[in-house]
C-alpha cells in the first residue's frame, strides 16, 4: 500500500533582514507492507520517497 502525504508546514519565521519567511508544502509517498501470512495484522512502514507536492 502507498499513501501519498500532502503537508503545508507553517512557519512564522523572520530573516537576518527582518523579511517573513515563506510558508512551504512538501509531499512523500509512504509505502507499507505486511505478512498476510503472519498473526501480527500490523502495516510496517518499508519506504519514503519525496513525491509532487
Amino acid at each position: 500500500m502507498v499513501v501519498r502525504i500532502l503537508a503545508e508546514v507553517r512557519t512564522r519565521s523572520i530573516s537576518a533582514a527582518g523579511e517573513a519567511v515563506d510558508d512551504r508544502r512538501t509531499a512523500d509517498l509512504w509505502t507499507f507492507e505486511r505478512d498476510l501470512k503472519s498473526a501480527n495484522p500490523n502495516w510496517t512502514l518499508v519506504r519514503v520517497d519525496v513525491a509532487e507536492a
